[in-house]
């Protein structure tokens, strides 16, 4: 369960990093390795925070799955990381489906 939620949270803090870096303006799709040759990649370059399209409703939607995941604790009993951390997904893929079947109905 510690193991779960440990990877939701850190999950969480990556996501918020990302969304600020790119509210700064920080991100950039190009890896340090890439070679010369312009890619799709290069294309899709963010030189600025008005590029990202943030939907308003993202922190809604990662504090109402946080608490989800909290009660639902879909990794309990797991002493295994790896598959602690797959239930999470399963769990995770199985709630967005769900919330999608009720947008949809709506």
């Amino acid at each position: 369960a510690l193991s779960a939620w440990t990877s939701l949270v850190a999950a969480r803090r990556a996501i918020a990093g990302e969304v600020r870096s790119a509210r700064r303006g920080l991100v950039s799709h190009r890896s340090p390795d890439s070679s010369a040759m312009p890619s799709i990649m290069d294309e899709n370059r963010i030189f600025c925070a008005e590029q990202i399209n943030v939907p308003p409703e993202l922190p809604d939607i990662l504090k109402e799955f946080t608490k989800a995941v909290i009660r639902a604790n879909p990794s309990e009993g797991d002493t295994d990381p790896l598959v602690a951390r797959m239930k999470l997904y399963q769990w995770s893929r199985d709630h967005f489906k769900k919330k999608l079947a009720e947008r949809k109905q709506e």
